[in-house]
């Protein structure tokens, strides 16, 4: 058996000059066009030297995918390698020799499919951080129509993950920023879109001391903090052991009744706390009952 007999099928590839393809928002001014339009983070992303002489030396090993679109063929996966080897052949043509093409497979489908396989491409191959995760699940959701349980499965996360990413998506750029450099953790900015500007400024700071303080070695002095019970020592530090049950019901009266501390937990948590207690349904919890489908209960 050959390799033609061993394939399920063949595919259309062929080798194009990098300055031939055309990179949406990149090479053009469609900075509003969602089809094949990247996030500006990876946009104005420098392309690393090492990965330029890598492309010089070998080329680039992996394919990638391009559509005929608007009499032009467009990247739809492989936009850093194209800018790579524009770089690489630059330099090459300048040594004296042969510039190298790039071997790209040739996608068809609706504008729908082609950005779902461009941003999905990307999802599963870099690490993005926070801010551009939640655009790209945003963004991935106004342009398939699809809802929180498919996009879950598309990203490879749960659908509280979406939710969570699409109210980071909500916030100024002061509180994405602040997250992408880990300054601030997720869970206490998520009810932060809720707030005007102001007060989105004003709660980030808090988020950014509380963590500073969390991080903080407790201080080495004294006779050890405490009597030694494990309820709290003289400063009025809050024990963060598992609670008992009262204590449970009590943090959900006061996040639920009380005016100074509603809000202060994501409603999600405080339908977990009432699942926990037997006050609440499984259903109410997202992505709890897809949890305990997994488990002998």
């Amino acid at each position: 058996m050959g390799i033609r007999e061993a394939a399920a099928g063949r595919t259309d590839s062929y080798p194009f000059d990098p300055e031939n393809l055309v990179i949406v928002g990149y090479d053009t001014d469609e900075r509003d066009q969602l089809v094949l339009f990247d996030s500006e983070s990876r946009r104005d992303e420098e392309i690393p030297p090492e990965m330029v002489e890598s492309v010089m030396e070998s080329g680039v090993i992996q394919p990638i995918v391009v559509a005929w679109r608007n009499k032009r063929v467009e990247v739809v996966d492989g936009r850093r390698r194209v800018r790579a080897l524009r770089l690489g052949n630059k330099k090459l043509v300048k040594g004296g020799h042969a510039a190298r093409t790039v071997l790209a497979t040739v996608k068809g489908g609706s504008d729908v499919e082609l950005v779902e396989a461009m941003m999905i491409a990307n999802e599963h191959r870099l690490a993005d951080p926070p801010s551009v995760r939640s655009e790209n699940i945003v963004r991935y959701m106004e342009v398939t129509g699809k809802k929180e349980k498919a996009t879950a499965v598309a990203f490879g996360c749960t659908r509280q993950s979406i939710n969570n990413y699409r109210r980071i998506a909500k916030c100024c750029p002061e509180v994405k920023q602040a997250l992408d450099d880990k300054k601030v953790r997720m869970a206490d900015v998520l009810t932060l879109h809720k707030l005007d500007l102001e007060g989105q400024l004003r709660e980030l700071q808090k988020a950014i001391r509380k963590k500073k303080d969390d991080c903080e070695p407790p201080d080495s002095g004294g006779d050890g903090g405490g009597d030694g019970d494990g309820d709290g020592d003289d400063d009025g530090n809050v024990p963060l052991r598992a609670p008992r049950k009262n204590v449970i019901q009590k943090v959900i009266e006061l996040v639920t009744e009380k005016d100074e501390f509603h809000g202060k937990l994501d409603p999600d948590v405080v339908s977990a706390l009432q699942w926990v207690i037997g006050k609440g349904e499984a259903e109410k919890v997202p992505g709890l009952t897809d949890v305990l489908s997994q488990i002998d209960t």
